[in-house]
């Protein structure tokens, strides 16, 4: 019994099988992982897609403000070839703004929130993760 809880995960709250991710390659820094991240139980949703280089550390536990018990789903989407020229990480894409700071958690932001709107930009992300160190993919101009 205990083999097949190992085979599930829970994404959204709900069970999944897990799936195994390929072996990097040896050149894993020409690869991203495309990941989302998700708002768990915001609806509408509120989610963001990353490219992180393969070959940088990910650290998988976020825990933001205990007292609001906000969680996250990460969920890797693909495994995909770097774009030459491009500086990762990066985001690609999202949905709504984020909750504002305190302000009860996600059952308030959805029942007070929910017109919240979608100020998001995904340059302003970028903006900001911008400021990390940023790896390079060569074979620009």
């Amino acid at each position: 019994m205990l083999s097949r809880l190992k085979e599930h995960t829970f994404v959204g709250g709900k069970r999944v099988a897990r799936q195994e991710l390929p072996e990097l390659p040896k050149d894993a820094v020409t690869t991203v992982h495309r990941v989302k991240v998700g708002l768990y139980g915001a609806k509408p949703p509120v989610w963001r897609r990353l490219e992180i280089p393969s070959a940088m550390p990910l650290k998988i536990v976020y825990s933001y403000d205990f007292g609001d018990d906000w969680r996250h789903d990460v969920v890797v989407e693909k495994i995909v070839p770097a774009e030459p020229g491009v500086a990762y990480p990066r985001c690609t894409g999202g949905r709504r703004d984020a909750p504002p700071e305190d302000c009860g958690g996600i059952w308030v932001f959805n029942e007070q929130f929910a017109e919240f709107g979608a100020l998001f930009t995904v340059g302003e992300l970028n903006e900001r993760l911008a400021g990390l160190a940023t790896v390079l993919i060569p074979g620009s101009a």
